[in-house]
Parts: structure tokens; sequence; C-alpha cells
């Protein structure tokens, strides 16, 4: 099985709580020991339990291109001492931005950044990724690049908001084939209700069963093996 409808305390914003890489899966407290490992086994991944900043709205201050990730400054001593047991290369991004998963959107081959973030700052994505860095404002709807777009290697989902031309600007500059949709009955803000990784993915429990299909063909999934 590559997919599951999942909620986290009641909620179908299961991205606020899931972060999905490579190898690994982020989760906070607040899923559940059940769900963990539905969870590795959808991802194929180990599952680390993680707070940032003492609150488990993890999905919202981490950014990841599968490989590396990002977290805010604001992380705690014994969060930081989590990370740092395993082996994966993270960088903390000192910011007032600090909710970098919504506003910082990387894939393997570049990264895009909200229109917020300085020069410096920007670079210090840029570094921390080793990727090319851009900063971009596409529109007043959607002004946090990381909460419109989900993707894994290859393939994504993006908001319907964004024009053709946006589109395939992300497209060209991430390396990656983009699908427009939604979760959640509707959410434009795809971030929020979608988790993927290349081995699977999840959705929100409250997500119809077009966007669940359309999400499956958009990730490159339907017709796969997995």
């Amino acid at each position: 099985m590559h997919v599951a409808k999942m909620n986290v305390q009641g909620t179908s914003l299961v991205g606020l709580y899931i972060v999905a890489l490579d190898n690994i899966v982020f989760v906070s407290p607040e899923v559940g020991d059940e769900d963990k490992k539905l969870l590795g086994s959808i991802f194929q991944a180990e599952v680390v339990e993680l707070t940032i900043a003492g609150t488990g709205l993890i999905g919202a201050f981490m950014a990841t291109n599968g490989e590396k990730f990002i977290v805010p400054h604001i992380l705690f001593d014994h969060e930081k001492a989590i990370l740092d047991a395993l082996n994966v290369p993270y960088e903390i991004i000192h910011t007032k931005q600090t909710c970098l998963g919504n506003n910082v959107l990387a894939s393997k081959k570049g990264v895009l950044v909200s229109s917020v973030f300085s020069e410096e700052e920007k670079d210090a994505i840029a570094q921390a990724f080793d990727l090319p860095c851009q900063r971009v404002d596409l529109n007043d709807e959607a002004t946090t690049i990381g909460s419109y777009v989900v993707s894994n290697d290859k393939y994504g989902v993006a908001s319907y908001e964004f024009s053709d031309e946006q589109l395939e600007m992300i497209e060209s500059f991430l390396g990656i084939a983009l699908q427009t949709g939604t979760v959640n009955l509707g959410t434009t803000q795809i971030r929020s209700g979608l988790v993927t990784n290349n081995n699977g993915f999840i959705i929100g429990q409250a997500s119809g069963g077009p966007e669940i299909v359309h999400a499956d063909s958009a990730l490159g999934f339907l017709g796969d093996d997995n």
C-alpha cells in the first residue's frame, strides 16, 4: 500500500504534523502509534518523533528536498540533539520568517523561496541545500510558495491559483512535473493536507475520492507497483 487517508488530533491538516524525507519521516507527538506504523510502511522510512520550539506543528517550520532539510533558529536544544543523532544533513536558518515549510519549496535541483526573505537569508538557504535558489513573488493569493506545492523527486501537486506561466517556471527551476489540484474537499494550500516522498503519500481524511485519485496520478504512483 502506498496511500492512506489520515487525521491527526481530529484534523485533516496532516501536512502540519508530518514531514517525509527519503529515509526518515518526522512526526509530531500528536500522531498516534498505529498511524506511526502506517506512515513507516507507506513511506518505507524510519519514523522519528519531533517538535520544533516545543510545538508539534513541524510541517510549518521544516523544509526539505527529501535529502536535506532546514529548520529555524528557534529550535530547542533537546530537539537539536534529536536531529544531531540522525545521519541526515540539516542546517539551522536564522530568520524572522520561522515558518520555513510555508515559505520554502525545495527539490533536488533547486529551491524557491518567498520574497519575504532577504537576499542574505536566501543565500543562507541556498548554501544549506547547496542548490540554486530564487526568490519568487507569484501572486497576492499564493505568496507562501511552500504552502501551495507538494512534490517528490519527479512529480507534484500544485494549487490551481498559479498561472500556466508560473507553473512552467516552477517545473523548470525545480525539475519536476506538476498537475494542479486540491485536497480536503477544495483546499488549495496543498501542503496542509498532503505529504509525499518517492514511495507513497498520505492525504487528509476530509479529501474526496477524486482528489485522492488525482493526487495518486499527479505524484506518479498510478500504474506503479507500490
